[in-house]
Parts: C-alpha cells; sequence; structure tokens
C-alpha cells in the first residue's frame, strides 16, 4: 500500500477521532487521556498527543498511530486495518500494489460472496423450513440461545443432494466458484461441465458458519442431526480452500474478541458448540479449536488479544491428550495458563452448561494453573515408590517443563520436581538439558562466548534501551538546540539495531516517517513523567540531559565491551591462544587507559 493512502488517511482521520470511538476521552491540556484498553488500571496512563497525531501508554509501554491503535483493539495485521480505516475515511486505496493479484482477488470476493448467500439461505431454513423449526426446537432444548442462535449466525442444510447448488448456480455462481468455496463436491468421473456432475457438501446438518476476523464466512462445522445416518461423521468440516485456512482460524474467536479483551482472557472449548453453549450462558469470552490440538499460529493470533489463556477440554483420553499438547504449545509461546477442571459425571462444557450453566461459572472461576494441574494429574496415575513408575512421571513432567518460556518459573517447578519425587535437583537439570538437546543442536552455530556475550547483552538492555530511546527523543523533539551536539558524536559507538538507523534518519531528515512510531514513543516517555497517578508534562534542559545521556550510555558501552573482551580472554587462554590473548590483552589496556567516546 503507498505511502500517500496511508498520509491521507491520517489527515482525514484525527487520532482523538479514531481512539474516542474505543475509550471515553478526557481533555488534559492540548492533550487527552484515557484509562488504557490494554492493561488493567485504576488511574489514566493512556494518553492522545492531537500534535503528533499518536497515542502513548505509561503503563503498558504501547503506543504508536491510528494504525497500530486499531491493529491492537481489533486483533488485525496492518493491511486490515489500513483498508478498514480508509473505508471510515473514504480513501481510495491503491489496488495493484506489489503482490495482488486480480484474478485471486475476485476468485476470494466470489467465494466469500458464495458463502455469504449459503449462509443466510440455511439461517432461512433453520428459522423457517418444515424440519428446521424442529432442528431449532432440538437446540433450544440443548441449551442453545436465542441471542446465540443468531449472534454465530446457526442455520440447517437440507436434506438434498442438490438443495444449495440449485439455488447458488441460478443466482448467477458457476461450478467451478462453488467448489472452490467448499460448498460442493464434485462425483467421481465426471467431467465436471454439468449440475449433476456435483452434489452438496452439507446435506440434513446443523450448520456452524466459520467466520474470519472481519466476520466474513470462510466455511462450515456441520453437525449431524440427532438420529441421523450414524454411519456418516458427526461432524464435516469445510475443507482448506482460497479464503479458509485452517491453521489461522479460531471458531468463534470474531464473536468473543470484545470479551476477551474485557475479561482480559480467552477460554479455548475443544467443541463449535460448547464455545455457542457459552456464549449463550453469559461466558462469552471462549473459542474452539474443533477437536484438535492448539498451534503456534492460532496462539499467534490469541496474543493480538491477550497473553492469559484458559483450556477446558472434554474429560475422554482424547481431550486429555489434545489438553496436554495445546498446553505445551501455550507454554512454549509464554501464555499464562490454566485449565478448567470439569465436574465430575460431565463429558464436556455443553453438558456442563446443560446440567447447570452455574456450574460452568464456578468451573471457570477454580481454573487450575497449569503445572499445578499437571503435577496432580500425573502423581495421581503413577506411583512413586516404583521405580518404573517414578521414571514415567518424571519423564513426563521434565518434557512439560522444557515448554515454560520463563526460567526463573521453570527453575521453580524442576526444584519442586526434585522434592516430590526424592530425586537430586542436578540430575533432573541433567535430564532437562537431554530433553532439550534438539533444541540446543538447532542453535549449536553459536559459541560459547557468543551465548554468554547474549546473556551480558540481556542483562544490559533495558538500561540501554531507555538512554538509547531518550537521546532519540531529545534529537527528535530539540533539533536545533542539539545540532551543535551532533559534531563527532560517536553514534555507531553508542547506538545499536534499529536505533542506530532511527538516528541517521534524523540527522539526514531522510525516511523519518518509517520510524513514525518509534520516535513518537520516545518523545511520549521524554515529555512526560508519572507523578500521583498522573501524567505532568516535565520540563526539558535539552543539552544537559543530551550530554548527561550521552555519558551513561558511553560508560555502559564501555563496561559491555571489556566485558565481551574478557569472555573471549577466557575462550583464548583456555585454546591456549598465545597470540590471540595479547590481542585481547591490549585492546583491554585501551579501553582502561583512554576514553570510550
Amino acid at each position: 500500500m503507498g505511502n500517500d493512502a496511508v498520509e491521507q488517511i491520517k489527515e482525514r482521520l484525527g487520532v482523538a477521532e479514531v481512539i474516542g470511538e474505543y475509550l471515553k476521552l478526557e481533555k488534559s491540556g492540548v492533550n487527552y487521556k484515557a484509562l488504557c484498553p490494554f492493561h488493567n488500571e485504576k488511574t489514566p496512563s493512556f494518553t492522545v498527543n492531537t500534535e503528533r497525531n499518536f497515542w502513548y501508554c505509561f503503563g503498558c509501554q504501547e503506543g504508536g498511530d491510528i494504525f497500530t491503535f486499531v491493529q491492537k483493539i481489533e486483533g488485525l495485521e496492518f493491511k486490515e486495518a489500513l483498508k478498514k480505516l480508509a473505508e471510515k475515511a473514504n480513501v481510495e486505496l491503491p489496488k495493484f500494489n506489489a503482490g495482488y493479484n486480480k484474478e485471486e482477488y475476485n476468485l476470494k470476493k466470489r467465494a466469500l460472496e458464495a458463502l455469504e448467500l449459503a449462509t443466510r439461505i440455511y439461517q432461512q431454513q433453520l428459522v423457517k423450513g418444515e424440519l428446521g423449526k424442529k432442528v431449532l426446537e432440538y437446540l433450544r432444548q440443548r441449551g442453545f440461545t436465542g441471542e446465540a442462535i443468531k449472534v454465530f449466525r446457526l442455520g440447517y442444510a437440507p436434506d438434498d443432494w442438490r438443495y444449495i447448488i440449485n439455488i447458488l448456480v441460478n443466482k448467477g455462481y458457476t461450478l467451478a466458484e462453488l467448489e472452490k468455496a467448499g460448498l460442493i463436491i464434485k462425483k467421481k468421473g465426471t467431467s465436471g461441465n454439468a449440475t449433476g456432475d456435483y452434489y452438496d457438501r452439507f446435506r440434513q446438518r446443523i450448520m456452524f458458519p466459520i467466520v474470519d476476523i472481519n466476520g466474513k464466512v470462510v466455511g462450515y462445522s456441520a453437525r449431524l442431526l440427532p438420529g441421523g445416518d450414524e454411519q456418516g461423521a458427526k461432524y464435516i468440516n469445510s475443507p482448506q480452500s482460497i479464503v479458509y485456512d485452517k491453521s489461522s482460524i479460531l471458531y468463534g474467536l470474531y464473536q468473543a474478541r470484545q470479551a476477551i479483551r474485557q475479561s482480559g482472557y480467552v477460554i479455548l472449548v475443544e467443541g463449535n458448540a460448547d464455545a455457542v453453549l457459552s456464549y449463550g450462558a453469559g461466558v462469552k469470552n471462549a473459542v474452539a479449536i474443533s477437536g484438535t490440538a492448539l498451534t503456534d499460529q492460532q496462539v499467534k493470533i490469541l496474543k493480538r488479544y491477550t497473553s492469559k489463556i484458559m483450556l477446558a477440554f472434554d474429560a475422554d483420553r482424547a481431550g486429555r491428550k489434545a489438553t496436554e499438547k495445546s498446553i505445551q504449545t501455550c507454554l512454549r509461546n509464554d501464555l499464562r495458563t490454566k485449565v478448567i477442571i470439569l465436574p465430575e459425571g460431565c463429558k464436556d462444557v455443553g453438558e456442563v452448561i446443560e446440567k447447570n450453566k452455574k456450574l460452568w461459572y464456578q468451573a471457570v472461576k477454580k481454573a487450575r494453573p497449569i503445572m499445578e494441574y499437571f503435577f496432580e494429574d500425573i502423581f495421581s496415575r503413577y506411583n512413586i515408590d516404583n521405580i518404573e513408575d517414578k521414571k514415567e512421571a518424571i519423564h513426563k513432567l521434565i518434557k512439560i517443563i522444557g515448554n515454560i518460556f520463563d526460567p526463573i518459573e521453570q527453575g521453580y517447578w524442576l526444584k519442586e520436581l526434585a522434592i516430590r519425587t526424592n530425586t537430586e535437583e542436578s540430575i533432573l537439570t541433567e535430564l532437562l538439558k537431554k530433553v532439550k538437546l534438539k533444541e540446543e543442536e538447532l542453535k549449536s552455530g553459536s559459541s560459547r562466548f557468543s551465548e554468554n556475550a547474549q546473556q551480558v547483552k540481556e542483562d544490559k538492555k533495558d538500561r540501554l534501551e531507555i538512554l538509547q530511546c531518550r537521546l532519540i527523543g531529545l534529537l527528535s523533539h530539540f533539533p536545533d538546540e542539539l545540532k551543535k551536539q551532533l559534531v563527532d558524536f560517536p553514534a555507531e559507538k553508542l547506538f545499536s539495531g534499529q536505533w542506530f538507523d532511527v538516528f541517521v534518519s534524523l540527522k539526514s531528515k531522510k525516511n523519518e516517517e518509517k520510524w513514525e512510531n518509534v520516535i513518537n514513543e520516545c518523545i511520549a516517555r521524554l515529555l512526560y513523567i508519572k507523578d500521583t497517578d498522573e501524567l505532568v508534562e516535565r520540563k526539558i534542559q535539552p543539552i544537559k540531559e543530551w550530554l548527561e545521556a550521552k555519558e551513561e550510555l558511553c560508560d555502559l558501552r564501555r563496561r559491555q565491551s571489556m566485558k565481551n573482551i574478557e569472555l573471549q580472554l577466557k575462550k583464548a587462554e583456555n585454546q591456549g591462544d598465545e597470540q590471540r590473548v595479547n590481542v585481547l590483552m591490549e585492546q583491554l589496556n585501551e579501553l582502561v587507559r583512554k576514553q570510550f567516546c
């Protein structure tokens, strides 16, 4: 998408206008403030700067322009947010951008239109069809509320081999288009040129439309009617298609997205019906993965909305296995995860709600942290006094502990496992290393020195980031006052990564728009401080603060360089490389004797 369109949208839509549709903004001097929608807070840390057209939260350090705000609050990718705001601003986007394929675009458009029309037909059949009314009554007896049926657009596919084909072909859709949309199936051994060569994929089934994050129907999960042909599968799902990517869709996410934001967490259930029933019972932040284990791609999508997740899978063996796999995926992706234990005698969420929806509320409220769940579950199934059982239990838990992203939490549970199994912690640590060996081997290209240097970098990262950001903020906000300070400024030594690129951009006054969000965040951090829960604009002495930040950053960089040389020295000494040792010693002496920058 061209920058012209982006700038045009920004000119037509003010940041306060866009954000004001989502948040209650209060005037604060020349700017606005609000409670941040991205983390829980009692006093406003969220500020909207209308002069520079950006927003920033001092509580969670999130910030950006209207596009980043809509992306974050709606859980959209940039292009999706761009389309949404372009429509609002009445700006026409250039369609023939890089990667745009007109034929593919039209195919997808036609498929989405066909699916939308089919969904309306199925809905109509459920409400007004002769058998549909009986199905509707069955759904209500099962606990499906009228609101949930409407919100999730449930429908009914009649027992007719060519019901949807005949209607949509008469509406102008080709057989090829309907096949690409996943609505019909071609008979084997036919040419595919006539209506009789195809039949409807969904017949005599309750239809659960699957929608993408924009609310567009992209496929279906179709449930067999009670008393139907038991030889057929209970559920038939749409195939992978030009509009339906199974790995990037979570059933019910579109309907649940606002409730997820408000509650701060998402509930993952196994079946589509469970998600709809939960919504109708008042727990509206549930989504489904349709009986499979959670994938990394699905976690990535969920993390647009929350970092907290609860899992409530069926109590049977398959459900337990899916739970274990999904939890490991959550741990690996640093999600704060809990498990919802279903009440005794209830095999799935639907049965809990059908029995008494209050039981579902209570189960959610009593959700257990994942590691507590695994420890209790595994120790209840294995006899630790038996050596074989003990080995099996340890291996199962070590594998799970190895997936924990946070090293402190990982260490805690390793120690707990040592206590519970009366095993030396050092033995478990070695076992954990072996379990993670394959992962470590993938990273084996980096030497022990580079690993240690990375640790040093992480230790100093926060303060380094703060100082680099402060210098960028000062330079952007006070370019004239700091012009002389740029003479002989050692940017190559002080700035790293993107910070160096931002500095070069500001100094040359080129491509500044590329770094707009980074620069705005640095200015926000520079201009405001939080005093007694209020955002206060601070007075700045640009030259004084520039010199102070530069001096501290110089010192940190010098210490960092010395530490890295020390690590290289140890490596050279261990290898007996005297020539390398002498060179490194000279470099170290230079750093000690001379000014770094």
